[in-house]
Protein backbone atom coordinates (compact mmCIF):
# COMPACT_ATOMS: atom_id res chain seq x y z
CA UNK A 1 0.00 0.00 0.00
CA UNK A 2 1.22 3.48 -1.00
CA UNK A 3 2.05 5.65 1.97
CA UNK A 4 -0.56 8.56 1.04
CA UNK A 5 -3.38 5.68 0.80
CA UNK A 6 -1.79 3.60 4.01
CA UNK A 7 -2.12 7.18 5.71
CA UNK A 8 -6.09 7.79 4.48
CA UNK A 9 -7.09 4.53 5.56
CA UNK A 10 -5.49 5.07 8.76
CA UNK A 11 -7.09 8.56 9.14
CA UNK A 12 -10.52 7.06 8.04
CA UNK A 13 -10.24 4.23 11.20
CA UNK A 14 -9.68 7.06 13.42
CA UNK A 15 -6.59 4.37 14.38
CA UNK A 16 -3.82 7.62 14.29
CA UNK A 17 -5.53 9.66 16.74
CA UNK A 18 -3.81 7.88 19.46
CA UNK A 19 -1.28 5.20 18.49
CA UNK A 20 -0.82 3.99 22.03
CA UNK A 21 -4.60 3.64 22.76
CA UNK A 22 -4.37 1.56 19.21
CA UNK A 23 -1.80 -1.13 20.47
CA UNK A 24 -3.58 -1.78 23.72
CA UNK A 25 -7.35 -1.95 21.66
CA UNK A 26 -5.76 -5.60 20.48
CA UNK A 27 -3.28 -8.39 22.09
CA UNK A 28 -0.08 -6.58 22.78
CA UNK A 29 2.67 -7.08 19.76
CA UNK A 30 5.49 -9.12 20.78
CA UNK A 31 8.96 -7.33 19.89
CA UNK A 32 11.73 -9.01 18.43
CA UNK A 33 14.84 -6.85 18.64
CA UNK A 34 18.05 -8.26 16.66
CA UNK A 35 21.14 -6.12 16.32
CA UNK A 36 24.69 -7.49 14.98
CA UNK A 37 27.72 -5.83 16.57
CA UNK A 38 29.67 -3.68 14.19
CA UNK A 39 27.32 -3.57 11.21
CA UNK A 40 27.23 -0.82 9.05
CA UNK A 41 25.02 0.84 7.49
CA UNK A 42 26.27 0.58 3.67
CA UNK A 43 27.12 -2.75 4.22
CA UNK A 44 23.59 -4.14 2.74
CA UNK A 45 21.89 -5.20 -0.32
CA UNK A 46 18.95 -3.17 0.47
CA UNK A 47 21.27 0.24 1.06
CA UNK A 48 23.00 0.11 -2.32
CA UNK A 49 26.25 -1.69 -1.68
CA UNK A 50 27.18 -3.63 -4.86
CA UNK A 51 28.74 -6.49 -3.57
CA UNK A 52 27.94 -7.62 -0.05
CA UNK A 53 25.18 -10.68 -0.22
CA UNK A 54 22.02 -9.91 2.18
CA UNK A 55 19.21 -11.90 1.20
CA UNK A 56 17.23 -12.17 3.60
CA UNK A 57 17.21 -8.94 4.85
CA UNK A 58 16.82 -7.50 1.51
CA UNK A 59 13.49 -9.29 1.60
CA UNK A 60 12.69 -8.28 5.01
CA UNK A 61 13.31 -4.68 3.81
CA UNK A 62 10.83 -4.88 1.00
CA UNK A 63 8.50 -5.52 4.00
CA UNK A 64 9.48 -2.79 6.38
CA UNK A 65 10.32 0.46 7.05
CA UNK A 66 13.94 1.73 6.16
CA UNK A 67 15.39 4.31 8.16
CA UNK A 68 18.22 6.03 6.33
CA UNK A 69 19.50 8.30 9.56
CA UNK A 70 19.70 6.43 12.06
CA UNK A 71 23.54 6.95 13.84
CA UNK A 72 24.46 5.56 17.28
CA UNK A 73 24.71 8.16 20.27
CA UNK A 74 28.42 6.76 21.03
CA UNK A 75 29.61 4.36 18.38
CA UNK A 76 31.22 2.15 20.30
CA UNK A 77 30.01 -1.47 22.35
CA UNK A 78 29.35 -0.63 25.78
CA UNK A 79 28.11 2.93 25.35
CA UNK A 80 25.93 1.80 22.52
CA UNK A 81 24.27 -0.93 24.36
CA UNK A 82 23.84 0.83 27.68
CA UNK A 83 21.75 3.67 26.19
CA UNK A 84 19.57 1.23 24.11
CA UNK A 85 18.35 -0.53 27.35
CA UNK A 86 18.07 2.38 29.44
CA UNK A 87 17.16 4.88 27.46
CA UNK A 88 19.31 7.55 29.19
CA UNK A 89 22.81 9.23 27.83
CA UNK A 90 25.97 7.33 28.92
CA UNK A 91 26.89 9.61 31.30
CA UNK A 92 23.31 9.30 33.36
CA UNK A 93 23.12 5.38 32.88
CA UNK A 94 26.92 5.06 33.59
CA UNK A 95 28.04 3.01 30.31
CA UNK A 96 29.98 6.02 28.76
CA UNK A 97 32.91 3.54 28.08
CA UNK A 98 34.26 -0.18 27.07
CA UNK A 99 34.00 -2.69 30.12
CA UNK A 100 31.90 -0.17 32.66
CA UNK A 101 29.27 -1.64 34.09
CA UNK A 102 25.99 0.41 33.61
CA UNK A 103 24.22 1.40 36.43
CA UNK A 104 21.43 -0.28 38.32
CA UNK A 105 17.75 0.46 36.24
CA UNK A 106 15.49 0.67 39.56
CA UNK A 107 12.44 -0.41 37.39
CA UNK A 108 13.33 2.22 34.38
CA UNK A 109 14.79 0.16 31.82
CA UNK A 110 13.52 -1.05 29.00
CA UNK A 111 12.97 -4.42 29.60
CA UNK A 112 12.03 -3.42 33.10
CA UNK A 113 9.17 -1.45 31.77
CA UNK A 114 8.38 -4.59 29.19
CA UNK A 115 8.16 -6.75 32.20
CA UNK A 116 5.86 -4.79 34.40
CA UNK A 117 3.48 -4.40 31.38
CA UNK A 118 3.24 -8.12 31.40
CA UNK A 119 5.52 -9.34 28.90
CA UNK A 120 8.04 -12.33 28.65
CA UNK A 121 11.33 -11.22 28.51
CA UNK A 122 14.37 -12.45 27.11
CA UNK A 123 18.31 -11.63 26.05
CA UNK A 124 20.19 -14.17 23.81
CA UNK A 125 23.86 -13.20 22.91
CA UNK A 126 26.40 -10.61 23.58
CA UNK A 127 25.92 -8.48 26.62
CA UNK A 128 29.00 -6.38 27.57
CA UNK A 129 27.30 -4.40 30.11
CA UNK A 130 28.56 -6.11 33.27
CA UNK A 131 31.71 -4.29 33.65
CA UNK A 132 35.26 -5.42 34.11
CA UNK A 133 36.80 -8.76 33.30
CA UNK A 134 34.86 -10.45 30.22
CA UNK A 135 34.90 -14.15 31.27
CA UNK A 136 32.31 -14.02 33.96
CA UNK A 137 28.93 -15.00 34.03
CA UNK A 138 26.08 -12.35 34.63
CA UNK A 139 24.24 -13.31 37.66
CA UNK A 140 20.42 -13.37 38.09
CA UNK A 141 19.57 -9.52 40.18
CA UNK A 142 19.35 -6.04 38.57
CA UNK A 143 22.25 -6.25 36.67
CA UNK A 144 20.29 -8.22 34.07
CA UNK A 145 18.39 -4.92 33.66
CA UNK A 146 14.80 -6.82 33.61
CA UNK A 147 15.73 -9.64 31.50
CA UNK A 148 14.94 -12.06 33.73
CA UNK A 149 13.15 -15.07 31.88
CA UNK A 150 15.51 -16.16 29.78
CA UNK A 151 19.39 -14.69 29.39
CA UNK A 152 21.59 -16.76 27.45
CA UNK A 153 25.09 -14.78 27.01
CA UNK A 154 28.77 -15.07 27.02
CA UNK A 155 29.03 -11.59 28.56
CA UNK A 156 31.58 -10.65 25.32
CA UNK A 157 34.21 -12.66 23.68
CA UNK A 158 35.52 -12.11 20.69
CA UNK A 159 36.25 -15.40 19.16
CA UNK A 160 33.15 -16.73 17.46
CA UNK A 161 34.86 -20.01 16.13
CA UNK A 162 33.62 -23.54 17.11
CA UNK A 163 36.19 -24.67 19.22
CA UNK A 164 36.20 -21.72 21.04
CA UNK A 165 32.26 -20.16 21.19
CA UNK A 166 30.23 -20.09 24.28
CA UNK A 167 27.56 -19.29 26.61
CA UNK A 168 27.15 -19.43 30.42
CA UNK A 169 24.25 -21.55 31.90
CA UNK A 170 21.59 -18.58 33.32
CA UNK A 171 21.15 -20.58 36.84
CA UNK A 172 24.35 -21.91 37.44
CA UNK A 173 26.82 -19.54 35.45
CA UNK A 174 28.30 -22.56 34.11
CA UNK A 175 30.62 -22.00 30.94
CA UNK A 176 28.83 -24.72 27.91
CA UNK A 177 30.25 -24.78 24.46
CA UNK A 178 28.05 -24.58 21.39
CA UNK A 179 30.97 -27.09 19.22
CA UNK A 180 29.39 -24.42 16.22
CA UNK A 181 30.39 -20.76 15.34
CA UNK A 182 28.83 -18.92 17.63
CA UNK A 183 25.84 -16.97 15.59
CA UNK A 184 24.87 -20.62 14.82
CA UNK A 185 24.70 -21.55 18.18
CA UNK A 186 22.99 -18.15 19.58
CA UNK A 187 20.27 -18.60 17.15
CA UNK A 188 19.64 -22.31 17.76
CA UNK A 189 18.61 -20.67 20.82
CA UNK A 190 16.80 -18.06 19.30
CA UNK A 191 14.46 -20.49 17.70
CA UNK A 192 14.21 -22.63 20.53
CA UNK A 193 12.94 -20.18 22.53
CA UNK A 194 10.43 -19.19 19.24
CA UNK A 195 9.13 -22.97 19.80
CA UNK A 196 8.35 -23.27 23.25
CA UNK A 197 7.19 -19.21 23.83
CA UNK A 198 3.57 -19.21 24.70
CA UNK A 199 1.50 -17.47 21.54
CA UNK A 200 -0.98 -16.41 23.37
CA UNK A 201 1.01 -13.86 25.55
CA UNK A 202 3.07 -11.05 24.70
CA UNK A 203 7.18 -11.48 24.19
CA UNK A 204 10.01 -9.65 24.10
CA UNK A 205 13.51 -10.82 22.56
CA UNK A 206 16.74 -9.13 22.27
CA UNK A 207 19.16 -10.82 20.32
CA UNK A 208 22.41 -9.51 19.97
CA UNK A 209 25.33 -10.79 17.79
CA UNK A 210 28.84 -10.47 17.81
CA UNK A 211 29.66 -10.78 13.94
CA UNK A 212 30.53 -9.13 11.93
CA UNK A 213 32.88 -7.41 14.55
CA UNK A 214 36.47 -8.71 14.17
CA UNK A 215 37.53 -11.16 15.96
CA UNK A 216 41.38 -12.03 16.99
CA UNK A 217 42.28 -15.90 16.47
CA UNK A 218 46.11 -15.59 15.91
CA UNK A 219 45.91 -17.73 12.58
CA UNK A 220 46.59 -17.15 9.75
CA UNK A 221 43.25 -18.45 8.49
CA UNK A 222 41.86 -15.21 10.43
CA UNK A 223 41.48 -12.77 7.29
CA UNK A 224 43.10 -10.46 9.39
CA UNK A 225 40.39 -10.46 12.09
CA UNK A 226 37.57 -11.16 10.22
CA UNK A 227 37.57 -14.88 10.28
CA UNK A 228 34.14 -16.56 8.72
CA UNK A 229 32.51 -19.84 8.65
CA UNK A 230 34.03 -21.50 5.14
CA UNK A 231 30.71 -21.63 3.45
CA UNK A 232 30.14 -17.93 3.72
CA UNK A 233 34.05 -17.18 2.24
CA UNK A 234 32.73 -19.31 -0.77
CA UNK A 235 30.05 -17.13 -1.55
CA UNK A 236 32.10 -14.37 -2.57
CA UNK A 237 34.89 -14.81 -5.85
CA UNK A 238 37.98 -13.17 -3.90
CA UNK A 239 39.39 -12.05 -7.09
CA UNK A 240 36.46 -9.66 -7.44
CA UNK A 241 36.29 -8.30 -3.86
CA UNK A 242 36.50 -4.19 -4.03
CA UNK A 243 37.99 -2.68 -0.39
CA UNK A 244 35.59 0.41 0.46
CA UNK A 245 36.02 3.53 -1.22
CA UNK A 246 38.55 5.70 0.56
CA UNK A 247 40.66 2.43 1.55
CA UNK A 248 44.14 1.30 0.04
CA UNK A 249 43.16 -1.63 -2.05
CA UNK A 250 45.73 -3.55 -0.37
CA UNK A 251 45.92 -7.63 -0.31
CA UNK A 252 45.44 -7.42 3.35
CA UNK A 253 42.69 -4.99 3.36
CA UNK A 254 40.45 -7.42 0.64
CA UNK A 255 41.32 -10.17 3.12
CA UNK A 256 39.82 -7.98 5.60
CA UNK A 257 36.29 -6.88 3.26
CA UNK A 258 36.17 -10.67 2.36
CA UNK A 259 35.55 -11.59 5.68
CA UNK A 260 33.50 -8.72 6.65
CA UNK A 261 31.48 -9.63 3.94
CA UNK A 262 30.68 -13.15 4.81
CA UNK A 263 30.28 -12.65 8.59
CA UNK A 264 27.43 -10.04 7.08
CA UNK A 265 26.01 -12.90 5.21
CA UNK A 266 26.32 -15.84 7.64
CA UNK A 267 24.48 -13.11 10.48
CA UNK A 268 22.00 -12.35 7.00
CA UNK A 269 21.44 -16.32 7.36
CA UNK A 270 20.60 -16.73 11.07
CA UNK A 271 18.45 -13.53 10.62
CA UNK A 272 16.34 -15.86 7.78
CA UNK A 273 16.24 -18.82 9.75
CA UNK A 274 14.59 -16.44 12.82
CA UNK A 275 11.61 -15.26 10.28
CA UNK A 276 11.41 -18.67 9.05
CA UNK A 277 10.67 -20.04 12.66
CA UNK A 278 8.21 -16.86 13.41
CA UNK A 279 5.72 -17.34 10.46
CA UNK A 280 5.91 -21.29 10.98
CA UNK A 281 4.77 -20.32 14.48
CA UNK A 282 2.08 -18.21 13.09
CA UNK A 283 3.65 -15.27 15.14
CA UNK A 284 4.57 -13.12 12.27
CA UNK A 285 1.88 -10.70 11.99
CA UNK A 286 1.55 -10.13 15.97
CA UNK A 287 5.22 -9.10 15.84
CA UNK A 288 7.20 -6.30 15.51
CA UNK A 289 10.47 -6.91 13.97
CA UNK A 290 13.38 -4.99 14.21
CA UNK A 291 17.12 -5.87 12.62
CA UNK A 292 20.32 -3.17 13.33
CA UNK A 293 23.30 -2.63 14.93
CA UNK A 294 24.97 -0.59 18.03
CA UNK A 295 27.41 0.55 15.66
CA UNK A 296 29.45 0.46 12.13
CA UNK A 297 32.52 -0.17 11.13
CA UNK A 298 35.61 2.11 8.96
CA UNK A 299 37.19 -1.11 7.29
CA UNK A 300 40.54 1.19 7.48
CA UNK A 301 38.91 3.83 5.55
CA UNK A 302 42.28 5.89 5.49
CA UNK A 303 41.59 9.67 5.43
CA UNK A 304 43.11 9.98 8.50
CA UNK A 305 40.75 7.39 10.21
CA UNK A 306 42.19 3.94 10.87
CA UNK A 307 40.43 2.82 13.76
CA UNK A 308 37.52 0.61 13.09
CA UNK A 309 34.63 2.60 15.43
CA UNK A 310 34.57 5.24 17.96
CA UNK A 311 34.36 7.96 14.58
CA UNK A 312 31.49 10.43 13.54
CA UNK A 313 32.04 9.23 10.37
CA UNK A 314 29.21 7.71 8.55
CA UNK A 315 31.05 4.16 8.45
CA UNK A 316 31.48 4.05 12.53
CA UNK A 317 28.07 5.81 13.49
CA UNK A 318 25.53 5.07 10.88
CA UNK A 319 23.69 1.92 11.34
CA UNK A 320 20.56 0.06 9.67
CA UNK A 321 17.41 0.20 11.28
CA UNK A 322 14.51 -1.65 9.82
CA UNK A 323 11.26 -2.41 11.21
CA UNK A 324 8.45 -4.30 10.47
CA UNK A 325 5.80 -2.99 12.07
CA UNK A 326 2.31 -5.53 10.97
CA UNK A 327 -0.65 -2.95 10.10
CA UNK A 328 0.83 -0.09 10.81
CA UNK A 329 3.45 1.05 8.01
CA UNK A 330 3.83 0.27 4.22
CA UNK A 331 6.02 -2.02 2.83
CA UNK A 332 9.02 -0.77 1.44
CA UNK A 333 9.33 2.43 2.70
CA UNK A 334 12.13 5.03 3.76
CA UNK A 335 12.43 7.45 6.28
CA UNK A 336 14.90 10.37 6.23
CA UNK A 337 14.29 11.35 9.78
CA UNK A 338 17.34 11.99 11.89
CA UNK A 339 16.70 9.18 14.66
CA UNK A 340 19.26 8.01 17.80
CA UNK A 341 19.90 5.58 19.47
CA UNK A 342 18.13 7.26 22.48
CA UNK A 343 14.96 7.20 20.40
CA UNK A 344 14.76 3.93 20.24
CA UNK A 345 13.37 3.03 23.73
CA UNK A 346 10.49 5.25 23.92
CA UNK A 347 9.74 4.62 20.41
CA UNK A 348 9.64 1.12 20.85
CA UNK A 349 7.41 1.41 23.77
CA UNK A 350 4.75 3.17 22.19
CA UNK A 351 4.40 0.92 19.29
CA UNK A 352 3.72 -1.80 21.88
CA UNK A 353 1.51 0.26 23.82
CA UNK A 354 3.36 0.96 26.55
CA UNK A 355 4.63 4.23 28.70
CA UNK A 356 8.27 5.50 28.51
CA UNK A 357 9.54 6.33 32.23
CA UNK A 358 10.01 10.09 33.23
CA UNK A 359 13.89 9.39 33.58
CA UNK A 360 13.79 8.42 29.41
CA UNK A 361 16.07 10.78 27.48
CA UNK A 362 14.96 10.45 24.17
CA UNK A 363 11.95 10.39 22.06
CA UNK A 364 9.08 8.66 20.74
CA UNK A 365 8.81 9.44 16.92
CA UNK A 366 6.37 6.26 16.58
CA UNK A 367 3.61 8.91 15.03
CA UNK A 368 6.03 10.53 13.40
CA UNK A 369 6.56 7.17 11.77
CA UNK A 370 3.67 6.31 10.86
CA UNK A 371 2.72 9.46 9.13
CA UNK A 372 5.43 9.66 6.99
CA UNK A 373 6.82 12.98 8.40
CA UNK A 374 10.80 12.88 7.96
CA UNK A 375 10.50 16.56 9.42
CA UNK A 376 9.77 15.48 12.88
CA UNK A 377 13.62 15.99 14.53
CA UNK A 378 15.81 18.03 13.07
CA UNK A 379 19.02 15.97 14.77
CA UNK A 380 20.54 13.32 16.66
CA UNK A 381 23.26 13.89 19.59
CA UNK A 382 26.49 11.78 18.84
CA UNK A 383 29.58 11.62 21.61
CA UNK A 384 32.28 9.77 22.89
CA UNK A 385 33.99 9.74 26.38
CA UNK A 386 36.87 7.73 25.97
CA UNK A 387 40.09 7.12 24.86
CA UNK A 388 38.87 8.97 21.55
CA UNK A 389 36.94 11.95 22.78
CA UNK A 390 34.25 13.98 20.96
CA UNK A 391 30.92 15.60 21.04
CA UNK A 392 29.21 15.86 17.75
CA UNK A 393 25.79 15.75 15.72
CA UNK A 394 23.95 14.41 12.45
CA UNK A 395 20.86 15.92 10.48
CA UNK A 396 19.71 14.71 7.46
CA UNK A 397 22.73 16.84 5.28
CA UNK A 398 25.73 16.91 7.95
CA UNK A 399 27.54 14.79 10.31
CA UNK A 400 30.26 16.86 12.91
CA UNK A 401 32.28 16.47 15.54
CA UNK A 402 34.91 18.48 17.68
CA UNK A 403 37.36 17.59 20.10
CA UNK A 404 38.87 20.69 21.72
CA UNK A 405 41.50 18.42 23.57
CA UNK A 406 42.97 17.13 20.63
CA UNK A 407 46.48 17.26 21.98
CA UNK A 408 45.45 14.97 24.19
CA UNK A 409 43.58 12.66 22.29
CA UNK A 410 44.55 8.98 22.58
CA UNK A 411 43.15 7.80 19.11
CA UNK A 412 44.26 7.82 15.97
CA UNK A 413 43.41 11.17 13.05
CA UNK A 414 41.67 14.06 14.05
CA UNK A 415 37.83 14.66 15.83
CA UNK A 416 37.57 18.37 14.13
CA UNK A 417 35.24 16.49 11.02
CA UNK A 418 32.64 17.76 9.01
CA UNK A 419 30.90 15.87 6.44
CA UNK A 420 28.41 16.56 3.95
CA UNK A 421 26.28 13.65 3.71
CA UNK A 422 24.45 14.89 0.30
CA UNK A 423 27.50 14.41 -1.92
CA UNK A 424 29.69 12.89 0.40
CA UNK A 425 27.64 9.71 2.03
CA UNK A 426 31.05 7.69 2.71
CA UNK A 427 32.74 11.17 4.59
CA UNK A 428 35.50 10.77 2.43
CA UNK A 429 36.11 14.74 2.40
CA UNK A 430 36.34 16.39 5.45
CA UNK A 431 34.93 20.25 5.40
CA UNK A 432 35.97 20.89 8.96
CA UNK A 433 37.23 24.74 8.38
CA UNK A 434 36.51 25.12 4.66
CA UNK A 435 35.77 28.80 4.20
CA UNK A 436 32.78 27.97 1.89
CA UNK A 437 31.08 25.39 4.57
CA UNK A 438 32.07 28.33 7.43
CA UNK A 439 27.90 28.87 7.92
CA UNK A 440 27.10 25.04 8.07
CA UNK A 441 29.95 24.14 10.56
CA UNK A 442 28.90 26.99 12.63
CA UNK A 443 25.18 25.23 12.55
CA UNK A 444 26.04 22.12 13.51
CA UNK A 445 28.26 23.43 16.06
CA UNK A 446 25.24 25.31 17.51
CA UNK A 447 23.12 22.35 17.13
CA UNK A 448 26.02 19.99 19.15
CA UNK A 449 26.03 22.77 22.29
CA UNK A 450 22.30 22.60 21.96
CA UNK A 451 22.47 19.09 23.06
CA UNK A 452 25.35 19.19 25.12
CA UNK A 453 23.25 22.07 27.23
CA UNK A 454 20.21 19.85 26.90
CA UNK A 455 22.04 17.03 28.65
CA UNK A 456 24.36 19.24 30.71
CA UNK A 457 27.61 18.16 29.76
CA UNK A 458 30.22 20.14 29.95
CA UNK A 459 32.82 17.89 27.99
CA UNK A 460 34.92 17.12 30.76
CA UNK A 461 38.31 15.25 29.46
CA UNK A 462 38.40 12.23 29.50
CA UNK A 463 41.20 11.57 31.48
CA UNK A 464 39.36 13.53 34.56
CA UNK A 465 36.41 11.54 33.91
CA UNK A 466 38.00 8.12 34.17
CA UNK A 467 39.91 9.25 37.43
CA UNK A 468 36.71 10.31 38.78
CA UNK A 469 34.20 7.38 38.30
CA UNK A 470 36.84 4.03 37.76
CA UNK A 471 38.98 2.42 40.29
CA UNK A 472 42.65 3.25 39.31
CA UNK A 473 43.61 -0.78 39.98
CA UNK A 474 41.09 -1.63 37.08
CA UNK A 475 42.74 0.42 34.10
CA UNK A 476 45.19 -1.41 32.09
CA UNK A 477 48.27 -0.30 29.86
CA UNK A 478 45.55 1.58 26.90
CA UNK A 479 44.12 3.64 29.40
CA UNK A 480 40.23 1.79 29.52
CA UNK A 481 39.38 -1.13 32.10
CA UNK A 482 41.24 -3.84 31.86
CA UNK A 483 39.02 -6.71 30.36
CA UNK A 484 41.48 -9.33 30.47
CA UNK A 485 42.56 -8.85 34.52
CA UNK A 486 40.18 -11.11 36.80
CA UNK A 487 40.25 -8.90 39.21
CA UNK A 488 38.92 -6.20 37.14
CA UNK A 489 34.67 -4.68 37.86
CA UNK A 490 34.24 -1.56 35.79
CA UNK A 491 32.23 -1.06 39.04
CA UNK A 492 31.73 3.27 39.14
CA UNK A 493 32.57 5.32 41.96
CA UNK A 494 29.88 7.76 41.19
CA UNK A 495 27.26 8.53 38.26
CA UNK A 496 29.64 10.30 35.39
CA UNK A 497 27.15 13.30 35.01
CA UNK A 498 27.50 14.12 38.71
CA UNK A 499 31.44 14.05 38.37
CA UNK A 500 31.21 16.12 35.16
CA UNK A 501 28.75 18.76 36.73
CA UNK A 502 31.63 18.85 39.66
CA UNK A 503 34.62 19.13 37.50
CA UNK A 504 32.15 22.01 35.60
CA UNK A 505 31.81 23.65 38.70
CA UNK A 506 35.33 24.01 39.37
CA UNK A 507 36.38 25.39 36.00
CA UNK A 508 33.75 28.63 35.60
Amino acid sequence: MKRRNFIQTMTATGAMASLSSFARARKRPNLLFVFADQHAYDMLGCNGHAQVKTPNLDAFSKQSLNMDSCFSVSPLCTPMRGSLLSGLHPLYNGAYDNNIRMLDGKGNYFAEVLKRDGYKTAYIGKWHLYGGYWYQPIPAGPYRYGFDDVFLSNNCDLNYQPQNAYYFDQQTGRRIKFNEWEQDGQTKQVLDFLDKVDGDAPWSLFVSWHPPHNHKTRKPEDYYGYSAPQQYLDLYDYDKVQVREGTTPTEQNRHMMHGYMALVSSVDDCFGKILAKLKERGMEDDTIVVYTADHGDMLKVENGNVFVKSRAESPASQVPFIVRWPGQRSAGSRSALPFGTLDIMPTLLSMVGSRSPASCQGRDVSQALLEGSDAAQASVPMMMSSVDQWRGAATKDWIYSYNPYESRNMGKGSHNVLYDRRTDPGCLHNRFGDPACREDQEEMHRITQEWMVRFEDPFMPYENLRAATVDPADIGGQGYVDFWKKSARGILRERPIDAAKRWAAGHA
